[in-house]
């Protein structure tokens, strides 16, 4: 069996290129995330920042995927979630993340810390199902990640770390410059 070469992604135009064509050639996303090498300034017009939260800003959606880019201020945190049994693989592009990944803990029905990992621009993460987490930006500055998702996120479940408490919340968009459309 021949092994197929993915070549090196060097722009966002390719990038979204390469996830339209996702069923047509066969590549999946794990592929595809393995050869990202987009420089950072590629991707700064596209940043937004605010210092109440971090912002999610979409580069594309389909109705097979969603790219994000999203930009944290130092020290902030997303909430405890869920993505709602969508797929997802988080890129650090800029500076640094620590992911904690959570279960719920049947004895006391309390969350529990099961990983707790950093990441760095060399590296990203992947989760399936209903994968239960945090990430927090731990870099000295601005910290911000590439998030692809297999299927739009149109919905997902912020928990209590106290308890198993969650309630269904709509994902938001800071700014929406889905690069598909163009």
């Amino acid at each position: 069996k021949k092994k197929r070469v993915v070549e090196t992604i060097k722009t966002i135009d390719q990038l979204i290129e390469r996830l339209n064509g996702m069923k047509e050639n066969g590549t999946s996303i794990l592929e595809i995330m393995s050869n990202v090498a987009i420089p950072t300034n590629e991707f700064e017009r596209y940043y937004c920042w605010d210092d109440a939260r971090y912002t999610r800003n979409l580069l594309a959606r389909t109705e097979n995927y969603e790219a994000l880019l999203v930009c944290w201020e130092k020290d902030q945190s997303s909430p405890i979630h869920d993505f709602n049994s969508q797929e997802a693989w988080i890129h650090p592009i800029e500076g640094k993340l620590r992911e904690e990944r959570f279960k719920i803990n049947v004895a006391d029905e309390k969350l529990e810390l099961v990983s707790n990992m950093i990441l760095g621009n060399e590296e990203f993460s992947y989760m399936k199902q209903v994968a239960i987490h945090r990430y927090s930006n731990i870099n000295k500055g601005r910290s911000v990640s590439l998030n692809i998702y297999c299927k739009p996120v149109t919905e997902w479940r912020v928990y209590d770390r106290s308890n198993t408490d969650c309630v269904l919340l709509k994902p938001w968009i800071t700014r929406d410059f889905n690069l598909v459309l163009n």
